[in-house]
């Protein structure tokens, strides 16, 4: 992803957020970005360390959201990387999408 996407308050369309790697763009990142709206895919969630990053993007609050895709790039490793897959999606309702 582009440095300084969370900068980007304005935009409206985003078709594919990649959570990075160590120093590359976090979940949390998306928490400014409030006027998306339409289709949003994120994938390589098995990159979020931290579960509060995740609540931090505030999907839910994107009201303009008309369809949410979440991707993982590979199954979890271990227990750890299960309960953080469990918990990333417990953070969100996303029936309200």
């Amino acid at each position: 992803m582009p440095v300084g996407i969370e900068k980007l308050k304005n935009l409206h369309t985003l078709s594919n957020f990649v959570v990075g790697k160590d120093n590359g763009s976090k979940i949390g990142d998306l928490m400014n970005l409030e006027f998306l709206r339409g289709r949003l895919c994120i994938s390589s969630l098995e990159n979020v360390l931290d579960v509060e990053d995740a609540r931090r993007a505030n999907l839910n609050g994107k009201k303009n959201l008309d369809a949410l895709e979440i991707k993982w790039g590979s199954a979890p490793n271990d227990l750890q990387d299960a309960s953080i897959a469990i918990d990333v999606l417990d953070c969100y309702d996303l029936g309200q999408l």
